[in-house]
């Protein structure tokens, strides 16, 4: 699906696709590791936290940004940015929090 989603579009908004991508792959997920250490979580609760506010951008926010005209190239990008990214950055969380 993200394959056919992101054939074919321009991505002229890399640059900032990746700065706005960054704010995903670090500061929510460091939001999440201080979260549960305020509640007391450990382990598998506090990874399973962390690696969810990393995920990538969901294919669903091309279709709405289509859908409504807002941002198409610098979502597309985004999504680009953060599904490639993720291979790397989620394994590193995963370390980091095991």
């Amino acid at each position: 699906m993200l394959g056919v989603f992101l054939y074919g579009r321009r991505y002229k908004s890399l640059l900032k696709a990746l700065k706005l991508s960054i704010l995903r792959m670090v500061l929510l997920p460091l939001l999440g590791v201080l979260s549960t250490r305020l509640l007391g979580l450990e382990g598998m609760e506090r990874a399973v936290i962390v690696l969810m506010l990393s995920m990538p951008l969901a294919i669903s926010m091309i279709v709405l940004s289509q859908r409504y005209g807002f941002q198409e190239e610098t979502v597309a990008s985004l999504i680009l940015v953060s599904s490639v990214g993720a291979a790397l950055y989620l394994n590193l969380w995963l370390a980091v929090l095991i």
